[in-house]
């Protein structure tokens, strides 16, 4: 099954959202999990750094959509990155290539990739601690097309509990 983590860059994350992303990233790739993100900073890197100490880490634990033609621009710590050339248009690709969406603060892109989550149908749970759109979509449902919420997360096992309830 594969996970995409999407949330805040290093410029809006908290403290707290990156320490929680480093924990999930490992504890999803202990549990035998793939994950997928935009392969840059903040909580794109720190879902990389935890995947990457998990000892159950391998080059396809971690893709990363990148949004350039530059494969140095991605964080270090990704095991496989893949150059997009479409900006925010990769988001659609993170999205689409997950069974289930975790979001983590974010911005304005993270909003897109919810919204579009929703859209496409994934479940999608959202980090109720600290700022940003996870927050704000925590337990709501967008649009009547769909009957489920988005379900709100406070720790690491609240999120292996909604995925294995999937």
């Amino acid at each position: 099954m594969s996970i995409a983590i999407i949330g805040a860059n290093k410029n809006i994350a908290s403290k707290n959202q990156l320490d929680f992303t480093y924990d999930l990233g490992k504890t999803l790739v202990d549990n035998g999990y793939d994950l997928i993100n935009g392969g840059m900073s903040g909580v794109m890197e720190y879902t990389a750094k935890g995947a990457r100490a998990s000892d159950k880490f391998n080059r396809g634990s971690l893709i990363a959509f990148l949004p350039s033609t530059d494969v140095s621009k991605g964080n270090e710590y990704t095991g496989i990155k893949l150059v997009t050339h479409l900006g925010y248009g990769r988001n659609r690709l993170i999205i689409m290539n997950s069974d289930v969406v975790v979001a983590i603060g974010g911005g304005a892109g993270t909003l897109n990739e919810i919204t579009l989550a929703w859209e496409m149908g994934k479940k999608i749970c959202a980090y109720t601690e600290g700022n940003g759109w996870s927050t704000k979509m925590a337990g709501i449902t967008i649009d009547i097309r769909r009957d489920d919420k988005i379900h709100p997360v406070s720790n690491v096992l609240d999120v292996l509990n909604f995925i294995d309830s999937i």
